[in-house]
């Protein structure tokens, strides 16, 4: 598969490729196995998407948001439910 990239469309597959690489090292921070399969369907070289700055940077604000939505969960469990519901309500 050859696909043509443009520059949004190259810059909304960095977080992806970043996440794909991190969860594939030998002792991830996260793991996100979605994003794994997506890379390797569309048959991505992560390489030029991963830079240092740019992959700790991604890294980071996943831990931190991953963090901030637990704790919402946590405290409000019934608000999850909600946001289930209208989701499989829409998709009917």
């Amino acid at each position: 598969m050859n696909l043509q990239l443009g520059d949004v469309q190259t810059t909304a597959l960095i977080p992806l490729a970043v996440k794909a690489d991190e969860t594939l090292r030998k002792n991830p921070r996260i793991r996100d196995s979605k994003a794994v399969e997506i890379i390797r369907h569309l048959h991505i070289d992560t390489k030029q998407y991963d830079k240092f700055l740019t992959h700790e940077g991604v890294i980071a604000r996943t831990i931190m948001l991953d963090r901030q939505l637990k704790e919402i969960v946590q405290r409000h469990p019934v608000f999850l439910c909600e946001i289930q519901a209208v989701r499989f309500n829409y998709n009917k």
